[in-house]
């Protein structure tokens, strides 16, 4: 059996990537024209299976095993005559090591937006960990058709790092083809950067808790926090608040918690997303399937 690498040596890469965020800290969104549906409440340092290619692709190689996830996000009109939810739709991802530190991940989500208007996108990633376990780089191609993002191609890049059990560190820059213009948007589209770290306070699953922190190139700057608890013989609940726009008189505010069921290799999943309020409502539910850990 092949040791772990020592995760001692990865502490200079540990610094490095928390020093490697843009002068322009103090921007973004985490959420973004070109994003999909809202995501599970989970971890943008450490996501778990094919979440890995839409919160974090330098995770990709660092999986353990494959994973088919689905995903159904469902908001609702606000009394108000406001339009749905922002993020309402539909996802289905696949991620998969393939040996040699290699990984790769595809995905395709329907999303409908706050203008009402669909949107698809479709996504393929590729993944490779020169410290296996360790640190990994991971690319996402996407390209986008309908909605605030139609005709455009963005490229995701992801660097993941694990210098301990207890540790997880990520940053990944979104859309860095907004900047040279090659996206095929114009200029619209801004490069958005975040930062996260997830911390196993007791070295296991029992209570996990994680931070991150966006920038783009607007000015805004945008945080979150997240606390995930294990419970006993039924799963996993995950608490996790979200504030956007901070610099921003519209500045906004959003609350997700969900539980986690795992039966064998099947996890079903479920929960709420709650912003601007309560105006702003949705609510979510997830099938996983994920192959068996070597």
């Amino acid at each position: 059996m092949r040791a772990r690498p020592d995760g001692r040596a990865a502490w200079p890469l540990a610094l490095a990537l928390c020093l490697a965020l843009p002068a322009s800290l103090g921007a973004a969104q985490l959420r973004r024209a070109t994003g999909g549906v809202t995501s599970p409440v989970g971890s943008r340092a450490a996501p778990e299976g094919a979440w890995a290619l839409d919160l974090a692709p330098g995770v990709l190689p660092l999986l353990p095993t494959w994973e088919l996830a689905a995903l159904h996000v469902q908001g609702r009109a606000n009394s108000d005559g406001r339009l749905p939810f922002d993020g309402e739709g539909n996802a289905l991802l696949f991620a998969a090591p393939l040996g040699a530190g290699l990984a790769v991940g595809a995905g395709v989500d329907w999303r409908r937006g706050l203008g009402g208007e669909d949107a698809g996108r479709f996504s393929l990633g590729v993944g490779y960990a020169p410290l296996r376990r360790v640190f990994g780089v991971g690319l996402v191609l996407r390209q986008h058709a309908g909605g605030p993002a139609a005709g455009v191609t963005s490229l995701d890049l992801g660097l993941a790092l694990r210098p301990s059990r207890r540790l997880a560190l990520a940053l990944t820059a979104h859309d860095l083809l907004a900047p040279t213009g090659l996206d095929g948007d114009g200029g619209g589209t801004l490069a958005t950067y975040v930062l996260a770290a997830s911390l196993r306070l007791f070295g296991d699953d029992a209570l996990t808790l994680g931070a991150s922190f966006a920038a783009d190139a607007e000015g805004q700057l945008a945080v979150g926090g997240r606390v995930e608890l294990r419970v006993p013989r039924v799963g996993y609940a995950r608490f996790a608040v979200e504030a956007e726009r901070l610099r921003d008189e519209e500045a906004s505010l959003r609350f997700l918690g969900g539980l986690a069921f795992d039966v064998g290799r099947v996890r079903a999943e479920g929960g709420v997303v709650a912003g601007d309020g309560v105006r702003d409502l949705a609510g979510y539910a997830g099938l996983r399937l994920r192959g068996a850990v070597a």
